[in-house]
């Protein structure tokens, strides 16, 4: 499992670019939300966001460490003006399963795990969770001033 700086944006950002892979440099990308309410949008688009993330603690001396499974979902909207929508969804939920097996998060190949999809009134709903090791920085604290320390013996006089 690979550590990787705390922001819930970037496995998003991740998936969403290799959303965009699947299409040719001659094909237009359909629009990809974050936000799960656009009813304005046009098809085909896709949405993705996170369904939930669990973590547990792990302890490391400078940083606090979680252990996130990131459940994700992609929700794939085909054309409205078409008569195949369940045989695109499939042909795309093929292509999200060929592509989203890994994903690069901050220069680190984090693998898919627990991949399935369903098609529901022509839209399909895939499913991907991700886990990796989240780093919290810990909070460095001022570092205390030197300290000087002088040993030896004294010596006493006795006068008269």
């Amino acid at each position: 499992m690979i550590d990787i700086s705390v922001d819930y944006n970037i496995v998003i950002d991740a998936i969403v670019q290799k959303i965009i892979s699947i299409y040719g440099e001659d094909e237009e990308v359909p629009p990809i939300y974050k936000e799960k309410d656009n009813d304005e949008a046009e098809t085909p688009m896709f949405f993705v966001w996170a369904l939930n993330t669990p973590e547990s603690e792990q302890r490391t001396i400078r940083n606090k460490v979680f252990e996130r499974t990131q459940s994700m979902q992609i929700r794939f909207f085909p054309p409205e003006e078409s008569n195949e929508k369940y045989e695109i969804c499939l042909d795309m939920a093929n292509k999200l399963d060929c592509v989203l097996r890994e994903i690069s998060v901050g220069g680190v190949i984090v693998r898919g795990s627990n991949i399935n999809h369903e098609i529901n009134e022509n839209v399909l709903q895939f499913y991907v969770t991700y886990k990796y090791r989240a780093l919290y920085p810990i909070e460095q604290s001022p570092k205390m001033g030197k300290l000087r320390v002088t040993y030896g013996l004294r010596s006493r006089s006795k006068e008269g």
